[in-house]
């Protein structure tokens, strides 16, 4: 995940659900810089059953609820906890913790705050998951060209992005790229000959298709 250019900006993970919607939301911001405290600084002073209120651009808010904090070395972090499948509607708050290692420029830890929509906590009566209303398609036609991969985009409502796995035996493949839905469908590695690929196509509910037909360079 990408964080903010600045101190006073909240980052979203866009391949990911928006907040509101079933899935982990999960937005990232700076703890500090060297002008002092950023937006993120006082994360760590949020306490089980606080509130955090997210305000769209129409003014409509969402009140979640704090769950837990819990911090990470930077390189160990539960991806899964964080960013994968859920049934809740849950947001997840990330920023820098610990100690800060001047070498590297950054802290060694993270802190996760992981909270859930207080509608979804009030409701006494859980309904049945609806089922969804696409196709959980891959993208097609993916292909390897150069240092580029590319794919054709999954034309059916509800796609928020997609993303990149590549492996160097055929079999033991890794997550290497999120593309949102909004950008072009090319992942770009300098070693692309060298690697095999398929991309998935992730929901706005957090969803992920089946992997594409895996390519590799001619």
């Amino acid at each position: 995940m990408g964080v903010p250019k600045d101190d006073k900006t909240v980052g979203w993970f866009e391949p990911g659900t928006k907040p509101g919607n079933t899935g982990n939301a999960v937005l990232a911001g700076h703890v500090d810089s060297y002008k002092g405290p950023a937006v993120f600084f006082y994360l760590k002073d949020l306490q089980k059953g606080d509130e955090i209120i997210v305000t769209n651009e129409e003014g409509k808010e969402l009140t979640y609820v704090v769950q837990k904090l819990e911090s990470y070395p930077a390189d160990e972090a539960p991806i899964k906890e964080i960013f994968g499948k859920t049934d809740k509607k849950r947001l997840n708050l990330i920023t820098c913790t610990g100690v800060f290692d001047h070498e590297r420029g950054t802290h060694l830890d993270r802190l996760v705050v992981y909270s859930e929509l207080k509608s979804s906590l009030d409701d006494e009566e859980q309904q049945p998951k609806e089922e969804a209303d696409y196709d959980i398609k891959a993208p097609t036609s993916v292909e390897v060209n150069g240092t580029f991969v590319t794919w054709h985009a999954v034309r059916v409502d509800g796609v928020a992005g997609y993303r990149v796995y590549r492996s160097k035996n055929g079999e033991d493949y890794e997550k290497v790229a999120s593309i949102s839905e909004h950008e072009r469908k090319t992942y770009t590695d300098p070693e692309a000959s060298n690697y095999n690929y398929y991309v998935t196509t992730v929901y706005m509910d957090g969803t992920e298709s089946n992997p594409s037909k895996p390519a590799k360079a001619n």
